[in-house]
């Protein structure tokens, strides 16, 4: 199944996206501020011909803030939504990134979790769209509470 990801057309996008290209994933550039719409409506073509995609919903800061994109393609196309969180230990914060990054040492423990998948039936009006911002919101971080856990385990 071929996987698109939406990255960022910023310069940290541009490294983002040769290391997703080299992984083998199939990326669509833009953002909040540059072509991110149409980056979704690309997306939506591709999901609706049977890619998956990976979008990263809370995308130009503030971190662990869902922006409405991705809940709004998902409505309109009629796909799941799947929370995920990550976390790891031990790490290095970058504490000079919107997203106070982390990276994983070597050797570390690295935890990923996915929550159940999201529904959103078409989204009519500011409200419900509000809504379903908020319950994707609260998805994943249900969903980073529980990797960050399990990164914490001891063996």
């Amino acid at each position: 199944m071929p996987v698109k990801l939406m990255v960022s057309r910023d310069a940290r996008g541009d490294c983002v996206a040769l290391f997703c290209r080299w992984l083998g994933f199939e990326v669509v550039r833009g953002d909040a501020q540059h072509g991110g719409w149409k980056a979704l409506v690309e997306i939506a073509g591709e999901v609706h011909n049977g890619a998956a995609a990976l979008i990263s919903p809370d995308g130009g800061g503030p971190p662990f803030l869902v922006k409405v994109g991705a809940v709004a393609l998902a409505s309109a196309i009629g796909a799941p939504l799947i929370p995920v969180g990550a976390d790891c230990r031990p790490s290095v914060f970058e504490r000079h990134k919107w997203d106070v990054a982390r990276n994983p040492l070597p050797w570390g423990r690295i935890a990923v979790a996915c929550g159940d998948p999201l529904r959103f039936p078409p989204l009519e009006d500011a409200a419900s769209l509000e809504q379903a911002r908020q319950q994707l919101e609260d998805a994943l971080h249900r969903a980073a509470l529980e990797a960050r856990d399990a990164a914490r385990q001891k063996d």
